[in-house]
């Protein structure tokens, strides 16, 4: 291709551009308020109630013994289960992520665990509450 074929056609090209059809007969968008994709409130609202409901329904279940630190246990688990389930729904359903939430549901989670153990084993006299709680903020420091 030599250098007077290129400027032709750099030309027509060019002239191409200059007729096409101006910005003000292109249809204009409209500028609507942005709403958010998905309710948080409904998000937030039913992902602690739901963590409530389990919390409940494990406490009521016959195979849960009705032992202090047993029923402790199932009972943060359910509330994990909430948490956890705020964090996850918010994000996927969301445009409002609630990431933090993760960390209630691993202090919670980590603290059941810990509640289900049987009394006087390994665990107990080494890990107290506050260990717990240092322990999971460390893990959520930015």
């Amino acid at each position: 291709m030599d250098l007077s074929h290129s400027i032709h056609l750099s030309h027509r090209i060019d002239t191409h551009m200059a007729t096409a059809t101006p910005d003000h007969d292109l249809p204009q968008s409209v500028n609507l308020p942005r709403t958010p994709s998905g309710r948080i409130g409904l998000i937030v609202a039913g992902s602690l109630a739901a963590g409530l409901v389990a919390a409940l329904a494990l406490v009521a279940t016959p195979f849960i013994p009705a032992k202090e630190n047993a029923l402790t246990g199932v009972v943060l688990l359910g509330f994990a289960f909430g948490w956890a389930l705020l964090a996850v729904l918010s994000v996927r359903l969301s445009d409002q992520p609630q990431r933090w939430a993760a960390a209630p549901a691993v202090f919670f989670a980590l603290a059941g665990l810990i509640s289900l153990l049987p009394p006087g084993s390994v665990v107990g006299p080494y890990v107290n509450g506050s260990q717990v709680a240092g322990f999971t903020s460390c893990l959520f420091r930015g």
